[in-house]
């Protein structure tokens, strides 16, 4: 029996495994993550299981909170995957689940993207196209109003909206930059901060795929030298100067792809962040940045740290995220069970992952800020990317998060027509369908004897 698996943030040699075929007399066995639902056909599947259930990433904008929830896959998706045995020969698909849960359980279509991820890009983008209503915008596929006031509160945070919703200076520079608007407001900070190439690399590295290999446990002595190699790049106060280390040391040693296999670590991710680094500082060049000065220097405390030449980088990238993730700072709370911190924005509590590098270097500072959160199936809160920062850095802006619980969105604003029409009472409605029903019938009358009266002549 020949087992392979297969998900997208493999090698490629390690994904090429999957097509190679299998000895004489020998059974091969992939186990894949939905990746094989359409992206790819491996020759001679004859059989496939289909467990009915997807891990699949939702955004919940009450908490601010990505989680990987496993959820039954839609009807589209199981037929999906009964179309992948019999692709080259003949086969079949054993389905782990009941003909009534497929009928009762599974949704007739997946849920569009929309509907499942943080809006504050998009509602930035609509605010920028001149949309002042986006609250009722006419979505294709309508996000909750949630979502939509959720984005709005953020967008107001980062001050790329007013108080009335109107689009600011800040906020049109934003939405130049082909990033998340907190992550945007960050990389407009660090040109202030003098750290933007650092907080451009970063940036890069956060928005491609997992540079890490995965390198299971039960291989204790492969694992025990992923720890040593991966330790070796850590910075004890911050997740975001350990990847710049990894990213320097790349470049170092003319990127190798051998040395990248020697370390653990994805050539192909590495490239794809180069990549969106040479592309964010092209974007970054057009940037109106006294436009976006009154915005970022709001207090003398921030002038002086700006003015001083001595400062450390830790202190510099700590002032630039900041600036962008105040509303994500977390306060250090001391349990029995371990250290935990409270989210000063939602008030929840969290921990640090595992794989953070101020776990590891098991360092943990009175305050922190993070720009990844993620909820677990342990009813938990794991923060995967933080930094250690001082309380000054985030106090002055903090009055804004009670300034959002007021804040004017378009809401009130008048409905859509197709909402009026809805909201028109039972007996109008009735009563206008029988004047169209007698509008009908007289028009049909009138035709009628305009028809005979020709036949006549």
């Amino acid at each position: 029996m020949c087992i392979r698996d297969r998900y997208g943030s493999m090698q490629s040699g390690e994904q090429a495994l999957a097509f190679e075929k299998p000895p004489d007399n020998c059974r091969k066995i992939v186990f894949a993550t939905n990746i094989a639902e359409t992206s790819l056909t491996i020759n001679g599947v004859g059989f496939v299981i289909d467990s009915g259930y997807v891990k699949q990433k939702q955004y919940n904008p009450k908490t601010g909170m990505d989680s990987l929830v496993i959820t039954p896959i839609s009807k589209v998706q199981a037929i999906q995957r009964t179309g992948r045995a019999g692709r080259t020969r003949e086969g079949k698909c054993y389905r782990l689940y009941t003909e009534q849960f497929y009928n009762t359980q599974m949704l007739n279509v997946t849920t569009p993207e929309i509907q499942r991820v943080n809006l504050a890009d998009t509602i930035l983008t609509l605010k920028s196209m001149g949309i002042k209503d986006v609250v009722n915008f006419d979505f294709i596929d309508s996000p909750g109003k949630d979502s939509i006031l959720h984005a709005l509160k953020q967008l107001y945070l980062i001050r790329a909206l007013d108080k009335n919703g109107e689009l600011t200076s800040l906020g049109r520079e934003l939405s130049k930059l082909p990033l998340e608007p907190s992550y945007a407001r960050t990389l407009v900070a660090s040109s202030f901060f003098g750290c933007q190439d650092e907080v451009s690399t970063i940036v890069s590295i956060l928005s491609s795929e997992h540079i890490w290999q995965n390198v299971r446990v039960r291989n204790q002595e492969l694992r025990a030298k992923y720890d040593r190699v991966r330790k070796s790049f850590l910075d004890s106060k911050s997740d975001y100067v350990s990847l710049l280390n990894v990213f320097d040391a790349w470049k170092r040693n003319h990127k190798s792809e051998s040395w990248c296999r020697d370390n653990f670590l994805h050539s192909r991710a590495l490239r794809q962040s180069n990549e969106i680094y040479r592309q964010l500082t092209d974007y970054a060049k057009k940037l109106n940045l006294s436009e976006c000065k009154k915005f970022i220097i709001t207090s003398k405390s921030i002038e002086d740290d700006i003015a001083k030449t001595n400062m450390k980088l830790h202190s510099r990238l700590g002032r630039a995220f900041a600036s962008g993730f105040f509303m994500n700072a977390c306060r250090k709370v001391p349990e029995t069970s371990g250290v935990s911190y409270l989210t000063v924005n939602e008030g929840h509590i969290a921990q640090l992952d595992h794989s953070s590098s101020l776990a590891v270097c098991e360092n943990y500072p009175t305050w922190i800020l993070y720009t990844e959160i993620a909820s677990t199936s342990k009813a938990r809160s794991l923060i995967k990317m933080a930094c250690e920062i001082k309380l000054k850095w985030v106090e002055e802006m903090l009055p804004l998060l009670k300034n959002a619980e007021t804040f004017l969105t378009p809401a009130k604003s008048e409905p859509r027509e197709t909402e009026k029409k809805r909201k028109v009472p039972e007996e109008k409605a009735v009563e206008s369908e029988e004047v169209t029903k007698k509008n009908k019938e007289d028009k049909l009358k009138a035709a009628l004897e305009r028809y005979n009266k020709r036949k006549k002549l």
